[in-house]
């Protein structure tokens, strides 16, 4: 899959979804890698990676305003239980109490019921003996990890389709149509739209050509780059002509819905 493929097969979120992954020493990095990298052709994830022993205390974790975790993923063996301790979890839950914790173990045990009771909510099970083979091993963990995750993901996602004005934006499946007409656009004009889109579900201000720039460059545009103004030049010809408002000072934003 080439990456202009796997940009157009993603679904657009206005947010990441952030993961948290707690490995033991025996856990195969490569494996993970793996699973999460496929699924990071659909939805748009942020993965990091811990070690058990580094986890001391909250601040190793890295627990702040600023990295709000969303799912906590437990590479989980018997022996280091008592780092992840469940009283940890339950200071986690009171800083944080929307990320849920999905423990990965070898086998089913018969406590195990004692995690979901102290705070887990799923567990995924990774021995060889319940798959008939290593590719079907592969397929399910791959569709069982998606299916958590879009969870996530539906919560967030009614800022990602639009109807106003004549004009339907649909950012899952990458689809503008204008007066039941489908409009093909560019990775760059998609992007454009969803930071519109997404101040236009908050408070429809005004978005700086400045801010677009650095949402969609992750850099300032020191160089004075009008690459912004072409963006939406094209843009304003496949729309209808009132769907956009302009202001040279203030920038842009989606014309109010007209009476």
């Amino acid at each position: 899959m080439t990456n202009d493929n796997m940009i157009q097969n993603k679904y657009i979120t206005t947010k990441k979804i952030n993961i948290k992954v707690v490995l033991n020493p025996d856990s195969n990095i490569d494996f993970f890698n793996l699973i999460f990298g496929y699924i990071s052709d659909y939805l748009n994830i942020n993965v990091s990676y811990i070690e058990h022993f580094s986890v001391k205390n909250l601040e190793s974790l890295k627990i702040d305003s600023n990295e709000k975790i969303d799912f906590y993923f437990v590479d989980f063996i018997k022996s280091y239980e008592y780092i992840f301790a469940w009283n940890f979890y339950s200071k986690l839950h009171e800083l944080n109490n929307s990320f849920q914790l999905v423990l990965f173990k070898d086998k089913i045990d018969n406590d195990d019921v004692q995690y979901f009771k102290n705070g887990a909510d799923n567990i995924i099970y990774l021995s060889n003996q319940y798959y008939d083979s290593p590719e079907n091993k592969e397929k399910y963990l791959k569709w069982k990890l998606f299916s958590i995750l879009r969870r996530k993901w539906d919560d967030s996602h009614s800022q990602l389709v639009l109807i106003h004005n004549g004009v339907i934006i649909d950012l899952i499946k990458r689809k503008i149509v204008v007066n039941n007409k489908e409009i093909k656009m560019t990775n760059k004009e998609l992007e454009v739209l969803s930071i519109l889109m997404n101040e236009f579900f908050k408070k429809n201000n005004f978005v700086s050509k400045k801010k677009i720039f650095k949402k969609i460059y992750g850099i300032d545009n020191n160089q004075k780059s009008r690459v912004v103004d072409q963006i939406i030049f094209k843009l304003k010809n496949k729309l209808p002509s009132d769907f956009l408002e302009i202001d040279k000072h203030k920038g842009i934003k989606i014309a109010q819905l007209l009476i």
